[in-house]
């Protein structure tokens, strides 16, 4: 069972291992997500099959065992679900609730090539009210991001799925202090298929909150 939001649930430290993918494929095509997501951009690139994969180090020799994703969403849409509509925000594998109503997703694999990451996170976040006729859910995100932007993703069903394209965001302006990696408030934009994901009431372009991502990179 999940966690209703106001409850906190524990944050489990996870292990991972670090892989190469496809992330150059997707970073390619990020310059035109905006304009290019509701002709064939809902998807990321491929994930690499399991068993498929060679482990790899992040950034040289320094691997990444620890790290996290806060995203608040839309605190207008939180705050209607919960106060206006009566209706429930649940959490759920390893998330927690960070400040200003942040949602913190666990950190399960990163891969970098060059200044591009791509970042996975566990756990999910679902909006539910209405009887159910409003039904968001965003679990295990996904993350990739360069020095000219990039798109967050989220599966709607099942580790089966392939992850649809949410929001795109801004450049990260990175910075590394004490073997840390951060990426601090970076802006979102709502792409085609989250407006899909968001029941149609926000038009593609819209801002979304902004996205904060730290990854301790271990010597």
């Amino acid at each position: 069972m999940g966690e209703a939001r106001g409850a906190i649930q524990p944050a489990a430290t996870h292990r991972f291992r670090v892989h190469r993918g496809h992330l150059r494929h997707a970073l390619h095509r990020l310059p035109n997500a905006r304009s290019r997501a509701g002709a064939g951009y809902e998807r990321l690139s491929p994930r690499p099959r399991p068993g498929s994969l060679d482990e790899a180090v992040v950034s040289g020799d320094r691997v990444a065992p620890t790290g996290t994703l806060a995203w608040a969403v839309r605190g207008s849409l939180v705050r209607y679900v919960t106060l206006i509509a009566r209706g429930e925000c649940t959490i759920e594998g390893g998330v927690t609730e960070g400040e200003d109503g942040q949602f913190v997703f666990p950190l399960r694999r990163a891969v970098q090539e060059g200044d591009d990451w791509r970042l996975s996170f566990a756990g999910s976040v679902h909006f539910i009210a209405h009887h159910g006729l409003l039904d968001i859910l965003i679990m295990d995100p996904e993350l990739v991001i360069g020095p000219e932007g990039g798109v967050l993703a989220t599966r709607i069903s099942g580790d089966a799925d392939e992850p649809i394209a949410v929001v795109s965001t801004g450049p990260a302006s990175r910075a590394y202090s004490g073997g840390e990696l951060v990426l601090p408030e970076v802006p979102t934009q709502l792409v085609t298929a989250g407006v899909e994901l968001f029941g149609n009431v926000y038009p593609e372009g819209t801002d979304m909150a902004p996205l904060r991502v730290c990854v301790t990179l271990d010597s």
